[in-house]
């Protein structure tokens, strides 16, 4: 008689073709590296290494795109903190907590600094601006040139940007509707 206990996958208990048989049966083997069929503690804490890594991507991505945040889609923003958030309590449970997951909700729920628009005007109205900027019907004003010229009457004026130009003026002052170069900065990023 076999003073072995034979587990249900067919290995001894405790061997090491017994863990990486069960690692694989859960899928663990796929989302995990072992080094060894049953070094837990080590998978497991790098793969929460990789989690911290997805985290701070999203952060770096987030921050690079601040600006523009507030005119993202709230779901889609809220999502994104749901699951940098669940990957943060992830690595926590690993004394593996990324200090970026705090940075990056900051930012997606508009309470960073960066998110804040530099007018205080309403979204709508710097919105409805940069529509106009896109689609509106200024012949003379390539469109390159109509970035270009906000970028200059926000470094300058919009007496300078147009450079004497009639109606690069007018088009400028269409845009810029008196609001001032920070509203004009919120029209542009």
């Amino acid at each position: 008689m076999s003073t072995e206990l034979i587990g249900n996958c067919g290995y001894t208990v405790g061997e090491r073709g017994y863990f990486e048989r069960i690692n694989k049966a859960f899928g663990l083997s796929e989302v995990i590296n072992f080094s060894v069929g049953y070094d837990y503690y080590n998978g497991i804490k790098n793969f929460c290494d990789k989690l911290s890594s997805i985290i701070s991507e999203v952060y770096s991505d987030v921050r690079n795109n601040a600006k523009i945040m507030s005119f993202l889609d709230e779901r889609d923003r809220e999502e994104t903190i749901n699951i940098v958030e669940g990957l943060n309590e992830v690595c926590k449970m690993w004394a593996r907590s990324c200090s970026d997951a705090d940075r990056a909700k900051s930012i997606l729920s508009l309470s960073a600094s960066e998110t804040r628009l530099k007018s205080g005007y309403k979204k709508n109205e710097i919105e409805k601006t940069a529509r106009k900027v896109i689609r509106g019907s200024y012949s003379g004003v390539s469109s390159s040139e109509k970035i270009r010229l906000l970028e200059k009457a926000i470094s300058s004026s919009v007496i300078r940007a147009a450079n004497g130009n009639a109606e690069k003026l007018a088009y400028l002052l269409d845009i810029e509707q008196g609001k001032g170069d920070n509203f004009l900065f919120d029209v542009l990023f």
